[in-house]
This record gives structure tokens, sequence and C-alpha cells, in this order.
């Protein structure tokens, strides 16, 4: 993709808890975590290693979507990865 884009993911949170999402690679790369109704519940860009975005926020049970977006123009991979530690 181009720096422009927007990557959407779905995350379904089945409990109460700490919820806490990555990315790795060497692409710089920034998030925000919405709920279901559009309302921004956390948001991180460089929290991570590196370049890296790094979210870390208590969540209730129910869908949140995450949008990832190159930053300063950039592209390339990158992954994600999502821990969630019940309350």
């Amino acid at each position: 993709g181009t720096g422009s884009d927007i990557d959407m993911f779905t995350l379904r949170v089945t409990s109460p808890g700490m919820l806490m999402v990555t990315s790795r690679g060497s692409s710089d790369v920034t998030a925000r975590l919405l709920d279901s109704h559009g309302n921004r519940v956390a948001g991180n860009d460089d929290g991570g290693a590196g370049y890296n975005f790094g979210l870390n926020t208590p969540v209730k049970q129910g869908n949140y979507l995450l949008s990832v977006q190159h930053c300063c123009g950039g592209n390339g991979n990158y992954q994600i990865d999502t821990t969630l530690t019940p309350q």
C-alpha cells in the first residue's frame, strides 16, 4: 500500500481485561483503537520497539476496530501482535 492507506482490523474481545496490541517490523506505523461506536479508546505512535506502535489499555467485552497507518508517507510490511490479560 501507500503511505495514505489506512488498514482496518476487527478485534473481538471475549472478556474484560488489559489489551496489548503492538506492531513489529521495519515500517513506521501508528495505530488507533476504536470501540464499536467509533469512539477512540487508545492511540499510539512509536510506543513499541523502534518506530512500532504499542498500545496497552483496559477493554470491556465487545468488538473493536484497530486502524493502522504508515507514518510520514512511508510504506512497507508490518505485523501485529495482540495479548489480552483477563481481569
